[in-house]
């Protein structure tokens, strides 16, 4: 994955061995469900952003740009007063289109891409408030509406992976294993005459 911007993703400060600070780094504390809460609304807002800017004529490599400016300007907003908090971009802003699967966030030096009708894209995108991670993910249309319905195999992919991952939020739990998730997807994706992506590597984010 590369991208086009410098980001403001920074550390956050080593965890402490005692159990009460081991307690204070997790849910368990009201401050850190803050940041996370916070981090989240902010990625929901800047993902609506990006998505209306996702139409016919529109600049891939501008609206990658455009959505870690607004990363960085939402991020900023937050904690003001507090200068050991670090904050921004913990994932930039990502438009993969058609056959490009994921993690696509062109330099600046690249070439552009202009977005066309139809197109299927996949938005990833996400910031941090103090190492406390929030990335969203979203799938759309080029120029699809409530009135011009997404149909064939566009449809038949969007749907696959749609309950596909239904599937899978349903399968993880203690005890089960991953083959069960595995063949439940193969499964879903069979019936919409479509074959599940192999070897895609995920991200583990930690700051």
């Amino acid at each position: 994955m590369s991208s086009s911007r410098s980001s403001s993703v920074s550390s956050a400060s080593g965890g402490s061995t005692s159990s009460k600070n081991a307690q204070d780094e997790t849910i368990a504390s009201d401050l850190v469900v803050t940041k996370y809460k916070m981090a989240s609304e902010i990625t929901q807002r800047v993902l609506r952003e990006v998505v209306d800017r996702c139409v016919p004529g529109a600049s891939i490599k501008d609206t990658c740009i455009y959505g870690d400016k607004r990363l960085d300007e939402e991020t900023s907003r937050v904690f003001k007063k507090d200068k050991d908090v670090k904050k921004g971009i913990a994932f930039p802003t990502c438009l993969s289109v058609n056959n490009y699967i994921c993690h696509f966030s062109p330099l600046v030096s690249d070439p552009d891409m202009i977005l066309k009708d139809n197109d299927v894209v996949k938005i990833d995108l996400g910031c941090h408030i103090d190492g406390y991670v929030a990335v969203v993910a979203h799938t759309i249309v080029v120029g699809a509406t409530r009135e011009k319905k997404v149909t064939g195999r566009r449809a038949d992919c969007i749907l696959a992976a749609y309950y596909a991952a239904e599937a899978a939020l349903r399968l993880i739990k203690p005890t089960e294993s991953n083959t069960a998730v595995t063949e439940m997807i193969d499964r879903i994706a069979n019936v919409y005459h479509c074959k599940p992506v192999e070897g895609i590597k995920k991200n583990s984010l930690f700051f």
